[in-house]
This record gives structure tokens, sequence and C-alpha cells, in this order.
């Protein structure tokens, strides 16, 4: 089955900020709250993280996405959010729908997938309007509700 891709594309504030962008759509954050928790996380000012960063977010590893291209990983991510990281860049995928602030080739290898376990008591409490995202694959089987 193909993906079905939307790219969102989001504006960079400073240099080196895609792990902040990328922070801020996956955890539904603002751009400073984002770039606060990254901070404490250990990211220094207009300079990349590495992977392990978020971790320290509470992000889960999903390394069964890794080495893939892109588009096979987005086939993978049509509900749920997460982080990926290719080569030197990072970007969000929610629900299927890729939030990046650069183009980013669909034949690209994923080197890492990080993603958000809404379903963690522990992660919930971390970041309590979590709580109030419901995950796509969730929500009821509409297709047979006539919406006029």
């Amino acid at each position: 089955m193909k993906a079905n891709y939307t790219l969102v594309k989001m504006q960079s504030k400073e240099k080196a900020d895609c792990s902040v962008l990328a922070a801020q759509f996956a955890l539904n954050l603002s751009y400073e709250r984002a770039y606060g928790l990254l901070e404490l996380a250990g990211r220094k000012p207009r300079q990349g993280v590495y992977g392990p960063t978020f971790e320290k977010l509470g992000l889960q590893q999903r390394p069964d996405l890794s080495c893939m291209t892109v588009g096979r990983a987005m086939e993978s991510m049509q509900s749920g959010r997460f982080v990926v990281f290719v080569s030197g860049h990072f970007f969000a995928v929610v629900d299927g729908r890729m939030f990046n602030n650069q183009f980013t080739k669909f034949e690209s290898r994923v080197r890492m997938v990080y993603e958000v376990p809404l379903d963690s008591e522990d992660f919930q409490a971390r970041y309590p309007h979590l709580a109030e995202l419901v995950r796509i694959d969730k929500l009821p089987d509409m297709r047979g509700i006539n919406c006029r």
C-alpha cells in the first residue's frame, strides 16, 4: 500500500533548529516550549542534536523503521506521532503528514525513528496536554455515517 504523503512546510526560527521543529509538531508544543525542552536535554543554541536527545524527552526508538527509505517508513507511520532522523536532519510525522522545514527525498535512508508513546502513563504524566490527543487508529470507523 502506498502511503498518502502530505508535506507541511515549517519555518525555521534559527540555524540548525530542525530538531526543535520536529519536537514542536511531534509533541504538539509551541516552538518556545520545544526549544526549552531540548535545551534542558542538552541542545545548544544554533546547533543540532543527536538522536538520544529525543529519548531524554521520553520518546521510544523504533529500530524496525531504520534503514528503510523515507517513503517506505512513511507507510508504517500513517497513525501516531514520530520524529524521524535522516542524515543530519530531523523532521516530524504526525498521522502520515510530514512536518519538515526542508524537502527530504523519499528515497533517503532513515537513520532512526522515535515514536511518541501516547499510551504510556509515564509519558502522559510528563506531557499532560497529550492525554487529550487520540491516536487516529483508535477513532471509531466513520465510513458508514452520513454527514449531511
